[in-house]
């Protein structure tokens, strides 16, 4: 009997992926090409003279400083308390409306009705005041 026809019939060996490299291998290939980088960084930096460049230290505007005028400030300030009152009775009514409270419901609901218009016309004619006072500047 030839032996090897007789190995022949038994399964093959499994193929084992490649090792991969150990860790250290892997950060000191990083570390070198890290110091490489920051030797291109270098010569770079000595082939062009950034000396010329002038770079603000602060911003041209201070933080604190308000890019509008006066007027549109105030056309955002009547802007906000318009919001803010509609916020309210929002509030109001639902809570109203929660503990069951029929007069007062119609009490608020009625009061925001009647000064809803003219609330609205003013905000609006504060912004028209803004901007015609923008535009002659």
């Amino acid at each position: 009997m030839n032996s090897s026809n007789h190995y022949s019939n038994l399964p093959q060996p499994i193929d084992r992926p490649p090792t991969q490299p150990s860790a250290n291998a892997e950060m000191a290939t990083i570390l070198s090409r890290l110091d490489r980088l920051q030797a291109q960084i270098d010569r770079l930096g000595q082939l062009v003279d950034l000396s010329h460049v002038i770079v603000p230290l602060e911003p041209t505007m201070p933080r604190n400083a308000n890019p509008y005028s006066p007027t549109v400030q105030v056309a955002i300030k009547i802007l906000q308390c318009f919001f803010i009152l509609l916020i309210g009775f929002a509030i109001a009514l639902v809570l109203a409306a929660c503990l069951e409270q029929p007069k007062i419901v119609e009490a608020l609901s009625g009061l925001a009705f009647n000064w809803a218009a003219p609330l609205v016309a003013l905000v609006i004619c504060a912004f028209a005041i803004a901007a015609v006072a923008e535009s002659m500047k």
